[in-house]
């Protein structure tokens, strides 16, 4: 809320969110109606949410533990999606949110650079795929943008090697950290202090560079 009164004050009343996985659309809700009072408060003209999911199968066979089979079980039966829909009918400005069904390193690349004003990373935890998105987030976010990424956490690894095997083998969680997430942040911001930050990452655009 505070971005978007900063954006504001800067004159640009006609703003663009970017999620990047959304799965149900709970955050997607929050960025909507969020975007929405501000709004009917003043602060903008318009807010435009897109959404960027294909909300298809992806773990396959790397991940069989219950839970990713029953995320897994979820994307095949299309009750994501269904209710994905349901909750941006209930809890959001539906008039507002846009769901874009492909991959993100397809969705991506069609937008312009500089043209999004907050981007919210969360989908795929593999390195490969987040720093994609990371790469791409950057190049489309605007001059005094908002680029977010989530499940970034301390490396919690006291063995580095463990680290490396748990990227090269794909691995979404481990010992209380996501480490695709928090390698690719560390590698596309090699300046973030990743050690230090548990949760979530955000960093503002300047015409140059990235700060905290």
């Amino acid at each position: 809320m505070r971005h978007l009164a900063e954006i504001r004050k800067k004159k640009r009343r006609d703003i663009r969110v970017i999620e990047i996985g959304s799965w149900v659309g709970a955050s997607t809700c929050i960025w909507s109606y969020i975007g929405q009072i501000s709004v009917n408060l003043g602060y903008l003209d318009s807010v435009e949410v897109i959404a960027i999911d294909p909300l298809e199968p992806y773990l396959g066979y790397i991940h069989r533990e219950d839970h990713y089979k029953a995320m897994e079980s979820a994307l095949e039966q299309k009750t994501v999606e269904q209710s994905f829909y349901d909750n941006i009918r209930k809890f959001a400005y539906a008039p507002n949110v846009r769901l874009v069904k492909l991959p993100s390193d397809e969705a991506l690349p069609h937008f312009a650079s500089k043209s999004v004003d907050i981007l919210y990373v969360d989908g795929s935890h593999f390195y490969e795929n987040v720093k994609r998105d990371l790469i791409h987030s950057k190049r489309i976010c605007k001059n005094g943008g908002l680029l977010i990424c989530d499940d970034v956490e301390k490396l919690k690894v006291d063995d580095y090697e463990l680290h490396l095997q748990a990227l090269s083998k794909r691995i979404d969680y481990l010992n209380g950290y996501h480490p695709g997430v928090t390698q690719a942040v560390k590698d596309v911001f090699p300046f973030s202090g990743t050690s230090d930050i548990s949760g979530m990452y955000a960093k503002k655009k300047y015409s140059f560079f990235f700060e905290l």
